[in-house]
């Protein structure tokens, strides 16, 4: 009995361990077995490699570096060349000294459209000396010839303030004077004293100093041929000035 439940369990031991073979046989993975510290150095190992694959990266890099025209552009030099160029490049002379104006015989032409020479100045002179309110102001020229009708002299006169050199103009046909058959002799015209009638320069002394009172003014003259109606028959003659003085 006793070798016959032996052999029994035996049976029924080695039935059990057929069983449980399929389960035993199924083998755990790697992975699992090796610890949590020991996998992650493992999978760091891959990384390492890194270095190896980025020198191409890294030779590139420098490869793109090398060149380096932009920090000495040629635009530099060739700017440089541009000024130089313009600097020594010859400019005639003559563009710069000669201005683009009116030919002289323009202004030529002008002088002679006048019908009558200017006329000649005889008194006062320049740098003579009149006292105001004591003298008349008598101007003499000569004529330039005989003038048709409608043909005058004008005289022109300012009274100057030397100290502010304001000045009072006067300027009127001489009476008696247009049409003139004198074409020789003196023709003339006084300006009288203040005070007396008219013209006189009592007026233009008062609107010379009326600024800056003075005791010394000159006065300036000069005379034309010119139609009744102020147009230019002659070109001005020499202007005469002399000093008025008063007291």
């Amino acid at each position: 009995m006793n070798r016959s439940l032996l052999f029994m369990v035996l049976v029924v031991a080695t039935a059990g361990c057929a069983r449980t073979a399929p389960a035993a046989a199924t083998e755990t993975p790697v992975a699992t077995l090796i610890s949590a510290p020991a996998q992650a150095a493992l999978e760091v190992t891959p990384t390492l490699a890194a270095p190896s694959t980025a020198l191409p990266a890294t030779a590139m890099a420098a490869t793109v570096d090398t060149p380096t025209p932009t920090d000495t552009p040629t635009p530099t030099l060739t700017a440089t060349a541009t000024i130089t160029a313009t600097a020594t490049r010859p400019r005639p002379v003559g563009t710069l000294i000669v201005p683009k104006a009116k030919p002289t015989a323009t202004k030529a032409a002008v002088v002679q459209t006048f019908k009558y020479n200017a006329p000649e100045l005889i008194e006062p002179h320049a740098g003579d000396t009149r006292v105001a309110p004591k003298d008349d102001l008598v101007f003499k020229w000569k004529p330039r010839a005989d003038l048709s009708a409608g043909e005058c002299y004008q005289i022109t006169i300012w009274i100057i303030n030397v100290v502010d050199q304001r000045y009072s103009p006067f300027s009127q046909i001489v009476n008696g004077s247009c049409g003139s058959a004198q074409s020789t002799g003196i023709q003339q015209f006084i300006l009288n004293r203040p005070k007396f009638s008219p013209p006189n320069y009592g007026g233009l002394i008062g609107d010379a100093e009326r600024f800056t009172p003075t005791s010394e003014f000159k006065a300036r003259w000069w005379v034309r041929v010119t139609r009744e109606d102020g147009s230019p028959l002659s070109p001005p003659s020499a202007q005469f000035e002399f000093t008025l003085q008063s007291p």
